[in-house]
C-alpha cells in the first residue's frame, strides 16, 4: 500500500536515550544571543565568589607550609560566571520551550499555593 494510503497512527512514541556527553549542570541564570541564521543560543551559567590566582604561604623552620599571607594573596576583581554549555535552537524550538516552561511554572505556582493552604 503506497505511504499516502497508510491511516496515520493515534499515538507516537519517542525514547529518550543519554550521549556519552550527557550529565546535569547546575544553571543561576543564562546569556542570550541571536545567530547569525535567525536562531537563538541561550549559554547557562552558574555564579560563584572568585577561586584566588595565587597564595602566598610563609614556611615554617620544619620546612613545612605555615601561615598565609593575605595581603600577597591575587584574586579577580569581579564575580565568576562558569558557562558550561551553550544551546543553540531555531525561533520555532524556543516559543515551544517557553510553552512548555510557562506550564510548568504554573503548575509548580499551583502546587506551592496549595502546600501553603495546608499550612494555614
Amino acid at each position: 500500500m503506497p505511504a499516502e494510503e497508510r491511516p496515520l497512527p493515534d499515538v507516537v512514541n519517542f525514547d529518550y536515550l543519554k550521549s556519552n556527553q550527557f550529565r546535569v549542570v547546575h544553571a543561576d541564570g543564562a546569556f542570550f544571543a541571536l545567530t547569525p541564521q535567525g536562531g537563538l543560543t541561550v549559554a547557562f551559567f552558574a555564579e560563584r565568589q572568585p577561586i584566588p590566582r595565587r597564595i602566598t604561604h610563609k614556611v615554617n623552620m620544619d620546612g613545612s607550609v605555615g601561615e598565609e599571607i593575605a595581603e600577597q594573596r591575587v584574586v579577580r576583581d569581579a564575580m565568576i560566571r562558569d558557562t558550561e554549555v551553550a544551546v543553540t535552537m531555531t525561533a520555532e524550538t524556543a516559543k515551544r520551550i517557553k510553552e512548555t516552561l510557562e506550564g510548568i511554572l504554573k503548575k509548580l505556582d499551583e502546587i506551592k499555593s496549595k502546600g501553603s493552604e495546608e499550612i494555614k
